[in-house]
């Protein structure tokens, strides 16, 4: 699971994996992959500004940034019912979902999102804030895992229900993508897992004890996303992590 951004080639068990990362394939002209935008220094020709003023200016801009990038997240949207939104921002591909970028407010509740013109304005790559924010999102909103109600579907302590989420229950199914996350719970309970994703601000977690049927778990899935607004639904496909090939791909 440390790098869990790859697009699948094929189907189910027999997928093949390409690494490259995925994302709205052209920024404008002068973009984050231009180079973006140049502050001018002291004495530079082509008008740019001298004196204590100008450096003190520049010294605010340059804190706030270092503010910013601190503060980049990412979460996870669903990419097929979002296509025209998608198309302002920059976004990563990851199985049917796409991993999109924001800045987390001071309150760790709103989010910001970040989108093209925005991006291009500081020079940020769609890699760079898949770097940025691959760093701070588990350390800003780290995760939580807990057992669910036992009366949600069937759980047992034979077989339990886990909800993971983030400490602030909010844009928490992004935690799927924290570095080993998945790895180190799996070995945890020596079983390979299913994941259904109940909407952008939780997952729930299922021990594969050979017990489950995919198709009652699509039904599941299909009555939440009923009841949720359209923003909210993440899926409708339920994923499978196997421990031992370290991979996560969805099913249908």
């Amino acid at each position: 699971n440390g790098h869990p951004l790859r697009r699948p080639v094929g189907r189910g068990r027999d997928r093949r994996w390409d690494s490259r990362p995925q994302g709205p394939g052209h920024w404008p002209a002068g973009g984050a992959d231009a180079g973006g935008c140049r502050v001018p220094h002291p004495g530079d020709d082509g008008g740019g500004q001298s004196g204590p003023d100008h450096l003190r200016i520049t010294r605010k801009k340059e804190e706030g940034m270092q503010t910013e990038t601190g503060r980049i997240i990412y979460y996870l949207t669903d990419f097929k019912s979002r296509q025209d939104q998608l198309k302002d921002r920059p976004y990563m591909i990851f199985e049917d979902m796409a991993v999109v970028f924001g800045i987390l407010d001071a309150d760790r509740y709103t989010v910001h999102p970040i989108d093209v013109r925005q991006a291009s304005y500081h020079g940020w790559t769609t890699d760079q804030l898949w770097e940025m924010a691959k760093k701070n999102t588990p350390r800003l909103l780290p995760e939580r895992i807990e057992p669910a109600d036992k009366k949600i579907i069937g759980h047992t302590d034979d077989e339990p229900v886990f909800l993971l989420s983030n400490d602030v229950q909010r844009y928490g199914s992004a935690v799927i993508c924290y570095e080993n996350l998945l790895y180190n719970f799996a070995c945890k309970y020596h079983d390979n897992l299913y994941l259904l994703p109940t909407s952008i601000h939780e997952c729930i977690i299922l021990l594969d004890q050979g017990s489950l049927s995919c198709e009652n778990l699509l039904d599941i899935i299909e009555e939440s996303n009923k009841m949720l607004k359209t923003d909210e639904i993440l899926s409708d496909n339920i994923y499978y992590y196997d421990r031992l090939q370290r991979e996560f791909f969805g099913l249908f």
